[in-house]
């Protein structure tokens, strides 16, 4: 959404489209409801840049965000994780999912990727 350039703010606000813009990260449920909401960060920063310096970046590092412990797959005795699916402005961690880069993907890493992205859009 375009905005009107912030009174006083030279070009913090300035984004790489070359418009004014704030940025919000929100992350939301397998249900789509949304959960952590952070509004208003400079739109000339990356997405990277504003979960770096979020308090949501800094429970997940610190382990207070409530993730709950690794469970068995449905109908398996295989053990995962919890974790977030995110584009690839954001860190691969423990409990961060992206797509893997590359211009020349393997095979391997187009069947991920295929799977990541039918689960970020399902």
């Amino acid at each position: 959404m375009l905005i009107k350039k912030p009174g006083k703010s030279g070009s913090l606000y300035f984004n790489y489209k070359k418009s004014f813009s704030m940025l919000l990260l929100g992350v939301c449920d397998h249900q789509y409801r949304l959960s952590y909401v952070s509004f208003g960060d400079y739109g000339s920063d990356s997405d990277g840049r504003v979960f770096e310096r979020s308090d949501f970046r800094e429970m997940l590092d610190n382990g207070t965000l409530g993730i709950p412990p690794a469970a068995p797959l449905p109908g398996t005795q295989l053990m995962s994780e919890h974790f977030f699916i995110a584009d690839a402005a954001f860190p691969t961690t423990e409990h961060i999912m992206k797509p893997l880069p590359g211009a020349l993907p393997t095979m391997e890493q187009r069947v991920y990727n295929y799977r990541y992205k039918r689960t970020a859009s399902d």
